[in-house]
């Protein structure tokens, strides 16, 4: 058992630090060495005291008894630790494969619980820039509303003033109204029709600056022919401003309505859009709060994975180690009944009992004298101190001096092996020591690499979330600059074919007009050459004979001067509608042009735009993918140290868990050695 024991401590001691040779001295002989201890010293005290032979084939015969019965006790210790080392490592094989499979489906949920949250927040501030835009919207369409109906009942209200002074005015020149004063009109009238003057012919501009000028004269001649015109102007100038009047109205009401189903939209996309965020910032909590809870589970199921396998390690390793040792202790006990077999066998066999007689009855004393009596005791006692301290060093150094009769040398020895107890003692406490302090380091490194390590795994997780959001809205930035690219061309195409189809027309639109300028001069050609209408002939009607001469009479040439007429101002009509259909298109085709150039450089600021913001995502997202490759070689650097720590924590496990199991034992084995050494050297000292 002891030779067992330390086999095993050299196996164990392969580091710095540990002193096996030192833990192994003191029980480095085999048990069969100690029987023999024991047999040489009973040999020798039996013979200092001639004591019979018999009494050492009866020791041997209660060692063999205790050694067997020992076995049997063992033997049912060992099945019992056998059993447990069996379920134990099933058990704990068991909870760390689902300790695994735990952790892997909850850093699922984890990477899950965060890419919905990355998602959740990113539609989440598009919808409060959306309802920002669309506050701001109402904001400018409301205040744009209030200075249009501001606007609108400034004018509305000084044009109703104005229809009003003209009424007046009017019928102060019919004579409706001479009981009015026309002076107090004047004024208002002036200001008014200063808005309707550049429509004027210049004779009627003459006669309304007249007018405008000395009011009471066209009074006073109301019946002149420039008052007729004045009135006329006003009249004009009345049906103008009212219909203008109700054309603001119906302006105003048309703005008025739309503005109202202007709002009733915005309002209506606001509500929708809140009711949105505030359902996705509900789905967001309920997302963090399932977050946390997956996170300190998988943390706790971490935590529990590492101590099941930290005790699945070290039990297996202590099964393996049991086992060795039962091994080899069953093997040293068969040696050891093998050993006090065969001396129970040597020293029963009729050859050995006749010798021992033979040598007993030759070396009998006749007489004793004092000093053998005091020898004869000495050996006796020194002899229970051996077999009572169990120490074979101690057993052969007694039965040497009983052998011999010399006991002057056994106090030195004494003396000698109290002192490499002492220092046994020391170095033991030294290597306790060691193992404590290097195995409280390496454990306090390896919490810390560990934490280190799931630190690490969370920026690489967040980084991972954010390089994904950030391709998602490369890819979809990337989508609607293709969308707008299309646009833009599609825009281009309509422009090009609606201004080929403007310059068709308008060529059609130009030899249409230069065919009715044709016409128009060839029936002015025909009356200038004749000096007379166009000439239609009628169909000649003949009699029933065609013999006789038909009736042959020609219309005037002015018979058709009206139709010819009529046909020329038809002519001239057509021709001066063309010209201004013409004039129109032009102006159209100025105008659209203008608007596509407009909106074609907010359509070219807008693409500049989403292509800065696509370079920028790209570089974000390139920047993103460089952090997940440094914090995972980062990660991966801490794991190797990590391992490295543990490798060193195993190394120390066996010598420091062998140190630590045999400390007391080993301090009590030399206090029992010291006590009986002191015995020893105390009985020498009294015996001299």
């Amino acid at each position: 058992q002891v030779q067992s024991s330390c086999k095993q401590a050299h196996s164990a001691c392969n580091y710095k630090g540990c002193a096996p040779r030192l833990w192994c001295s003191r029980k480095s002989a085999p048990d069969a060495m100690r029987v023999t201890a024991v047999a040489s010293l009973m040999f020798a005290v039996e013979a200092a005291t001639a004591s019979p032979i018999d009494r050492v084939v009866t020791l041997l015969t209660e060692l063999k008894a205790k050694i067997e019965a020992d076995g049997k006790a063992e033997q049912k210790i060992y099945d019992k630790y056998a059993c447990w080392c069996a379920s134990a490592t099933e058990r704990a094989a068991a909870d760390i494969g689902q300790g695994k499979s735990d952790i892997a489906s909850l850093s699922n949920s984890v990477l899950e619980h965060k890419a919905s949250i990355a998602t959740l927040l990113s539609e989440i501030d598009s919808l409060s820039t959306r309802i920002e835009e669309a506050n701001e919207a109402v904001r400018q369409a409301t205040t744009l509303r209030e200075n249009e109906n501001r606007e609108f009942q400034s004018e509305t209200a000084e044009m109703q003033q104005a229809v009003g002074s003209l009424e007046k005015a009017i019928k102060v020149l019919s004579g409706a109204g001479m009981g009015e004063s026309f002076a107090q009109l004047a004024d208002t009238v002036k200001v008014v029709a200063s808005r309707y003057l550049p429509s004027l012919t210049q004779q009627q501009m003459k006669i309304f600056r007249d007018f405008q000028s000395n009011p009471d004269l066209f009074v006073q001649a109301s019946y002149s022919p420039q008052s007729a015109t004045v009135q006329g102007i006003l009249k004009n100038m009345y049906d103008t401003f009212v219909l203008n009047l109700e054309n603001m109205n119906h302006d105003e009401a048309t703005s008025q309505h739309q503005y109202e189903s202007l709002m009733d939209t915005k309002r209506s996309q606001i509500k929708a859009d809140e009711h949105e965020r505030q359902t996705k910032e509900t789905a967001k909590a309920e997302q963090e709060e399932q977050l946390g809870i997956a996170a300190d589970t998988r943390e706790s199921r971490m935590e529990q994975l590492a101590a099941d396998q930290d005790f699945f390690a070290s039990s297996a390793k202590g099964c393996q180690e049991k086992a060795s040792e039962w091994q080899e202790r069953s093997r040293n006990r068969d040696e050891e009944l093998a050993g006090v077999d065969r001396a129970i066998e040597i020293l029963n066999a009729p050859e050995a009992r006749d010798l021992f007689t033979h040598a007993t009855a030759t070396f009998a004393q006749t007489q004793a004298t004092r000093h053998d009596a005091r020898r004869e005791d000495l050996a006796r006692r020194l002899g229970r101190v051996a077999l009572w301290s169990g120490n074979a060093r101690v057993m052969g150094l007694v039965a040497r001096a009983a052998a011999t009769g010399q006991f002057d040398g056994v106090i030195e020895s004494i003396d000698n092996m109290m002192a490499s107890l002492k220092a046994e003692e020391q170095q033991d406490v030294v290597d306790r020591d060691n193992c404590i302090e290097k195995e409280e380091a390496n454990h306090n490194k390896h919490s810390d690499l560990l934490y280190e390590i799931e630190q690490l795994s969370n920026k690489i997780s967040k980084l991972e979330s954010l390089r994904d959001s950030l391709a998602r809205e490369l890819t979809e930035t990337q989508q609607a600059i293709s969308d707008h690219e299309t646009m833009m061309a599609k825009a281009l195409e309509d422009r090009n074919a609606d201004h080929d189809a403007f310059v068709q027309a308008r060529s059609d639109d130009a030899a249409a007009v230069a065919l009715l300028q044709q016409a128009s001069e060839a029936l002015v050609r025909f009356a200038k050459n004749n000096k007379v209408s166009l000439l239609t002939l009628a169909k000649p009607e003949f009699s029933v004979s065609n013999r006789d001469d038909p009736e042959a009479k020609f219309s005037g040439t002015g018979s058709h001067h009206e139709q010819r007429k009529g046909i020329v101002a038809i002519l001239a009509q057509i021709q001066e509608n063309l010209t201004a259909e013409i004039k129109e298109g032009d102006a159209a085709e100025a105008r659209e042009q203008a608007e596509y150039e407009e909106q074609a450089g907010k359509n070219r600021a807008a693409l500049r735009s989403m292509q800065q913001r696509a370079a920028d995502l790209s570089a974000e997202k390139a920047e993103a993918d460089a952090k997940i490759s440094a914090t995972s070689q980062a990660k991966s650097d801490t794991i190797t140290e990590r391992d490295s720590v543990a490798d060193v924590l195993l190394a120390l496990k066996p010598g420091c868990d062998y140190i630590r199991q045999n400390f007391n034992k080993r301090r009590s084995e030399r206090r029992n050695d010291m006590e009986g050494l002191q015995q020893a050297k105390a009985d020498l000292a009294g015996a001299k």
